[in-house]
């Protein structure tokens, strides 16, 4: 079933619209919903890029995880919750798990943005009462996380078929294109991801630990260095709050990856940048290495753990678990140590 969706003018309201469309259509109004929807993903956008859209719909005291194609906006599967896991391996079994598991791998769920929306239902209606058309008329703020304030959304309006009924939705869109400057509305996306992003100077699939570095062959080697530098001190920063809450292993693979990559172009790319100003960094970043080092093999352990028990024969890998939560400690033990380095000050100068 098609839903086309518009913004449109502040000014215009559920009245003014039901005006509109009562010269020429029956139309029911129905009570004002309030609702909130979160998008989540991994850090590196890895659902999004998959073709998909994973969003946490609340209404009144309860709430549901959807997921929904990206292209055409169908829900694909949904399932009752109240919270959202912080991995996939924490769903509960079904086709939600079935679809996104495989996408996200280790990386967790992380709250992209949020929408709130005061919601105006209205029916449009045949001349037996029946109802052939939905619209509904948004009005909506989005925030990046729950500790900030609001910042307000263009107004929106969805316009949905009933199955069944399609000419009626064909009928209300040629109705509202004839009313589309004063009603001022713009055809768009029904996803309010991006424009809720955009608020934020942010946009989806924003980060991605892949060399991707414009170079041009006639470009001076300093300047090449220097853009490949920056990029991945870009990586750095990008990932370091991420290491420092444990969030998932990748935030410090990727770190870790940068940190190599530096440390390979202060030492491969020659006679380009003053010998004696790249000293303090090759030390700088050997440091970076030597003590993200300890924490990424104990991830490495863990992750690869219950692969391990798998493999030996039945019983024996329980014999193991006492292992795991003493690797389960280490690792607690080095990321606290991991993280009051990268809260040092000596790394705040270092990437400074």
């Amino acid at each position: 079933m098609t839903t086309l969706c518009y913004s449109l003018s502040e000014t215009t309201t559920v009245e003014g619209l039901q005006q509109i469309l009562s010269e020429h259509l029956r139309s029911r109004r129905e009570p004002l919903r309030r609702s909130r929807r979160t998008w989540y993903d991994s850090f590196d956008w890895r659902l999004y890029r998959g073709g998909l859209e994973l969003v946490h719909e609340v209404q009144g005291e309860h709430g549901q995880l959807v997921l929904y194609r990206r292209d055409d906006g169908q829900c694909i599967a949904r399932m009752a919750l109240d919270a959202v896991p912080r991995f996939a391996s924490e769903l509960p079994p079904g086709p939600l798990a079935k679809h996104i598991a495989p996408l996200l791998g280790v990386r967790a769920l992380l709250a992209q943005v949020s929408v709130a929306s005061e919601e105006h239902p209205l029916h449009i209606l045949d001349k037996e009462e029946k109802t052939v058309a939905r619209l509904i008329l948004a009005h909506n703020k989005t925030r990046a996380s729950r500790r900030e304030a609001y910042r307000p959304l263009p107004a929106s309006l969805s316009v949905s078929e009933v199955r069944g009924y399609a000419k009626w939705r064909r009928k209300v869109d040629r109705l509202l294109h004839r009313q589309r400057e004063q009603l001022g509305l713009t055809p768009v996306p029904c996803s309010l991801l991006e424009p809720a992003l955009a608020a934020y100077g942010r946009r989806p699939a924003d980060y991605s630990s892949k060399l991707d570095i414009p170079l041009d062959a006639e470009m001076p080697a300093v300047d090449a260095e220097r853009r490949i530098l920056l990029h991945l001190l870009a990586t750095l920063r990008a990932n370091v709050d991420g290491v420092i809450k444990d969030l998932d292993s990748e935030f410090l693979h990727d770190f870790r990856i940068a940190v190599r990559r530096t440390r390979s172009a202060l030492s491969q790319i020659k006679g380009v940048l003053p010998e004696a100003e790249m000293a303090p960094f090759r030390a700088g970043f050997a440091w970076l290495g030597g003590i993200t080092g300890p924490v990424r093999d104990l991830d490495v352990y863990l992750l690869k753990f219950d692969g391990y028990c798998a493999s030996l024969p039945a019983g024996m890998g329980e014999k193991l678990l006492p292992l795991k939560d003493f690797l389960r400690r280490k690792q607690k033990s080095e990321h606290a140590k991991l993280a009051r380095a990268l809260r040092s000050a000596r790394f705040r100068r270092l990437l400074d």
